[in-house]
């Protein structure tokens, strides 16, 4: 019955913005990064949108997302592509957990900070475009380096630091890596 309010009467595609470009944009792309991953291939070129283009300088695909190349070499396409998403769910609460723990924040609230950055809208809404909640899970593993620096210059932080800022350009794309400057 809810979900009726999100398709369209008489067809089965999701009226639904964000729904339906996760459909019909992102996942086809992402099969073709997945299959370039499992042959050994750098996914490059995608011959089969626009008389092809390059496929890895699209600003909404993420194909150099560290998580998702883990995830698509160890797995097959649809549990990769799953996976994929968890596992930056898990990262972003992991990486806020771990912070607020730095900063002197007791457990239980941490967990439940942690859970709410884990969860919050900016992941959630999003998780049609999948290089929005996979740029921003590792802000706070950013700002944990941050703090570790701040406080005295130590490579736990500044490995922290070019570690998270790796991974906010590699899984990202120009939309947000404006954030990183801003920050």
């Amino acid at each position: 019955m809810l979900f009726r309010s999100f398709v369209q009467p008489g067809t089965v595609d999701p009226a639904n913005h964000y729904i339906i470009d996760q459909l019909t944009y992102d996942l086809p792309l992402q099969w073709q990064i997945h299959g370039a991953v499992r042959r050994g291939e750098l996914p490059w070129w995608d011959p089969y949108m626009f008389a092809g283009r390059p496929l890895m300088a699209d600003a909404h695909v993420n194909a150099a997302d560290p998580v998702r190349w883990l995830c698509d070499v160890l797995l097959p396409f649809v549990p990769a592509y799953n996976w994929t998403l968890i596992s930056h769910f898990a990262l972003s609460g992991l990486f806020a957990w771990l912070l607020l723990r730095h900063l002197g924040i007791r457990p239980a609230f941490a967990m439940g900070l942690g859970l709410a950055w884990e969860f919050a809208g900016c992941h959630v809404l999003k998780i049609g475009h999948p290089w929005l909640p996979a740029a921003l899970s590792w802000y706070p593993l950013f700002w944990l380096g941050w703090e570790l620096s701040r406080e005295r210059w130590n490579w736990p932080g500044l490995l922290a630091m070019t570690g998270a800022s790796a991974g906010v350009f590699l899984a990202g794309n120009l939309q947000s890596h404006t954030y990183f400057p801003l920050f």
